[in-house]
């Protein structure tokens, strides 16, 4: 049922509805222990539907809710298990009545999380087996004996750092030397900028991943890091457990109350909300360079531009990724393949440059030294002068 629809009645051709929270009358008992298809559910708020026979929830938001009932429990049931997909990821809280207490979360990861160097070589094997034909250029961050590009697994986090070490030189005569740093998420982009800040000088204290942080007053140790989430696929709390010293906090955004100089959100989309924000502004946070796609929220955004903090947007900061995609894409094409240090030079010319287009674009605007309007000017303008020129195709 799509809408709260308790009655509806035909008169001479007119339908009238009467609606509420209450749902219709349950017409059977539900066994959770069993697959429960989205037509069962007594009522709903916020979502949409798609199908008829097999319908499916849509368009589901922050505080949008779907609800069932006359659920029969033979047992106490120990895990839930959803058919989820998402874009930029989420969480869905289970309840037993909409305003209760949780009683489960299921984490729902964006549609990259979980995508490693396994995977993309699952799908090049699988695009060769259908096209019969080897094209390295289809697929990027492809194993080093297929085509893959050295440097790439760390381009992102690596050319993160490189940006923001750019713009702390050029807009605030600092860098990372003596910072302590806060780098959210423990996958690929956040391990790798944790890598080249702690090389860079900065001291990276705390790391999160979807359940909590850990904190480390000495510094997170990398090589137990990376054993703990490259090999043995384990959750961050294993970390506060071999390491003394450290502690293991529940709820990954609160990771943003821990006091820095530095903060590299690079775990997902919009895990920095206002209150994350207001908290290193009032423990002095003097940057926040993006390394996901859109970790701040537009109020978080906000705040940490009006209180003063150098800011950086992810379509900047992050590309060092696709960027290196594109060094990989040209390695392919010209049967050559370039050292780890030919191509950490490359990212580092290339963020340095993005960095450059980004002031230049918020001076040319008005606003020098706003990278979030740098970013979008230039990237605009790039894309608006490339079409001009081709005719405005």
């Amino acid at each position: 049922r799509s809408p709260c629809i308790d009655k509806a009645t035909l008169n001479n051709g007119k339908i009238t509805c009467n609606g509420s929270q209450t749902g219709a009358p349950a017409i059977d008992t539900l066994d959770p222990f069993k697959l429960v298809q989205a037509e069962t559910m007594n009522n709903n708020g916020g979502i949409n539907v798609r199908g008829v026979g097999n319908t499916v929830v849509t368009d589901v938001n922050k505080g949008d809710w779907v609800s069932v009932t006359n659920v029969k429990f033979a047992q106490t049931p120990t895990t839930l298990t959803a058919r989820v997909g998402s874009k930029s990821g989420g969480c869905i809280k289970v309840c037993t009545k909409q305003t209760g207490d949780a009683v489960a979360y299921i984490d729902v990861p964006a549609g990259d999380i979980g995508v490693g160097g396994r995977e993309i070589g699952f799908l090049f094997g699988e695009y060769k087996r259908i096209t019969n034909r080897f094209d390295g250029a289809v697929l990027t961050g492809k194993g080093l004996t297929f085509g893959g590009s050295l440097a790439r697994t760390q381009a992102t986090g690596y050319g993160l750092c490189y940006y923001a070490s750019e713009a702390l030189k050029h807009l605030k005569n600092d860098s990372f030397e003596g910072k302590t740093v806060v780098v959210s998420g423990s996958g690929n982009v956040a391990q790798y900028a944790a890598e080249k800040c702690t090389q860079l000088g900065g001291k990276v204290v705390a790391m999160s991943d979807s359940q909590g942080y850990v904190y480390d007053a000495n510094g997170i140790n990398l090589p137990k890091l990376f054993d703990i989430k490259q090999k043995r696929r384990a959750r961050i709390s294993v970390y506060a457990d071999e390491v003394p010293g450290s502690k293991y906090v529940e709820g990954c955004r609160n990771i943003w109350t821990v006091k820095c100089d530095i903060a590299l959100p690079c775990a997902s989309q919009n895990e920095m909300d206002e209150a994350g924000a207001q908290a290193l502004v009032n423990n002095g946070c003097i940057a926040v360079f993006e390394g996901a796609n859109m970790p701040l929220n537009p109020g978080a955004i906000e705040i940490v531009k009006s209180n003063g903090l150098l800011y950086s947007p992810g379509k900047a900061s992050n590309a060092g990724g696709v960027a290196t995609s594109g060094l990989e894409m040209s390695q392919n094409s010209i049967r050559m393949s370039w050292s780890f240090e030919e191509v950490d030079e490359k990212l580092k010319g290339i963020m340095k440059n993005i960095y450059q287009a980004c002031y230049d674009a918020s001076v040319e605007c008005g606003c020098p030294g706003d990278l979030m309007v740098g970013a979008n000017v230039a990237g605009f303008l790039k894309v608006a002068e490339a079409m001009m020129a081709q005719g405005i195709v």
